[in-house]
């Protein structure tokens, strides 16, 4: 079932996000999160260190022991701000699950140091827009969502002040309901059933040619398209772990094959919101993930999902932070459709029709739905209401005023947000003249908030209508915020 059918089911899909806003919002600061280790920060951190992590909401208080590693490959450019893998443990070393600020138990998590986002929320936003526009094709135990939900939080490692960060949960095994690798009880021998492919790989140097080794953890199926294996893991990494992924790559390689193994209508909502955000760093062969249920099945469990992955370059900001200042540039949609790889670049061919109504029929439910500018634009000032009422936003830049080298960062937040949903609405034009519509003559659903009736009633983020707005609410199925 896809979000929008109606009003209900739009403001389910928007609490994911809607809900921890609020909850920061009234707060006077953000979460603090303190993490503690032995020895010096290091951007060489790649191997888990133990140590412990305090999370502390203003109203209570957790406390673990936990094992931290440094994460991505741009990233680890920016040691002074590092991002980490954290994953929570027992006074005895025993991974142990806990539901942080509210979001899912779980005990591996991101803490983003969003070091060359400019505006420290454009992966957060985006993630939120996915889950908003696109759920998974089959039923899960978190309402079909595919996307991290994550909250803001200040960050203090070792007692050093490193300024915002973003608590995440992970793209994982159980939020996309995989089947768990099964062992045979008597000989000890393992089935694969669920898996997950992180498509790209931190080592560019190994893309140049062909490879694949069956206890390898990461493969090269063409030049520049390679894959690392998420799930299963390491100690489960062999042929049965791969042999999915090459069985798809050398049977699928035409667009009448592409329905057997992947849900098109799933290709199509990426590929519309890849081209709408502009995720140019997630255009063709990385940042995205691949996944299967249980692949041991003859039906539908079997097929990929390909969900996205990393969009800290998008909104017109770049991999490395240098576009700012309203100086964006625009990748025209079609150029998303000339530079994809497989498997998108199966359904993309100019013939093939059949994907291409697919896009726009993606298209034309998003723009008036979780990809309105009106939707972009509230989460967008949200966000920056957040970061500057909780003052986190004026403690991080006073501490880069005084650090040697800093990330990448605007002291005038409030500008810089302004710029950026400027650029949003000129992509969405882009997008409206890619697919031939003309907005002046679109026939809006009930809820589009372009089209809103003068007197549709508000209602705050528990669903309860209200009489007049307050802070952060939703109307016409759009999440908004109102300054007092």
């Amino acid at each position: 079932m896809r979000f929008g059918t109606n009003f209900l089911l739009r403001v389910a899909a928007l609490l994911f996000c809607a809900s921890t806003l609020a909850a920061q919002e009234a707060a006077v600061s953000l979460p603090v999160l303190r993490i503690t280790f032995d020895g010096a920060l290091s951007k060489e951190m790649t191997e888990y260190v133990h140590g412990q992590m305090c999370l502390n909401d203003g109203q209570s208080e957790v406390v673990l022991p936990a094992k931290f590693r440094t994460r991505g490959a741009t990233a680890k450019n920016y040691s002074m701000k590092p991002s980490f893998n954290m994953k929570l443990r027992t006074a005895d070393d025993v991974e142990i699950d806990s539901c942080l600020l509210g979001l899912r138990s779980a005990s591996s998590w991101i803490v983003d140091a969003m070091a060359i986002d400019r505006i420290n929320m454009r992966n957060r936003l985006c993630m939120d827009l996915w889950n908003a526009f696109s759920s998974l094709p089959y039923a899960t135990n978190f309402g079909g969502r595919s996307g991290t939900i994550g909250r803001h939080v200040e960050v203090y490692i070792n007692g050093d002040y490193k300024g915002i960060y973003c608590l995440s949960d992970r793209i994982n095994r159980k939020l996309l309901d995989l089947k768990k690798t099964q062992i045979d009880t008597i000989t000890a021998l393992p089935t694969v059933r669920g898996v997950l492919y992180k498509h790209g790989t931190q080592e560019p140097s190994v893309q140049e040619e062909p490879s694949f080794s069956a206890d390898s953890v990461g493969i090269v199926l063409e030049w520049h398209n390679a894959f690392e294996l998420t799930y299963p893991d390491t100690e489960h990494a062999g042929m049965q772990a791969w042999q999915p992924l090459l069985n798809a790559f050398a049977e699928c390689q035409s667009y009448n094959k592409l329905g057997d193994y992947f849900f098109e209508e799933n290709l199509a909502d990426l590929l519309v919101f890849f081209m709408v955000i502009d995720a140019r760093d997630n255009m063709g062969n990385k940042n995205h993930f691949l996944a299967a249920r249980n692949v041991t099945k003859a039906d539908e469990r079997a097929k990929f999902v390909v969900l996205p992955w990393d969009l800290d370059a998008t909104l017109g900001g770049t991999y490395n932070g240098s576009a700012f200042g309203g100086n964006y540039s625009h990748t025209p949609p079609a150029t998303f459709l000339q530079r994809s790889f497989w498997p998108m670049s199966l359904a993309i061919a100019r013939h093939n029709t059949r994907f291409h109504a697919l896009l726009k029929a993606s298209w034309e439910r998003g723009r008036t739905g979780a990809l309105s500018t009106d939707s972009v634009q509230a989460r967008l000032f949200a966000y920056r209401d957040l970061l500057l009422h909780s003052e986190a936003w004026a403690r991080q830049c006073a501490a880069f005023a005084t650090w040697r080298y800093t990330p990448q960062y605007v002291e005038d937040l409030a500008e810089e947000v302004a710029h950026i949903a400027q650029w949003y609405a000129e992509q969405f034009a882009l997008m409206d003249e890619h697919f031939g519509i003309d907005p002046a003559v679109v026939v809006a659903p009930e809820f589009a908030p372009n089209h809103a009736p003068q007197n549709a009633p508000y209602y705050n983020l528990k669903g309860q209508r209200i009489a007049a707005p307050s802070g952060l609410y939703i109307r016409n199925g759009q999440l908004r915020f109102h300054n007092q």
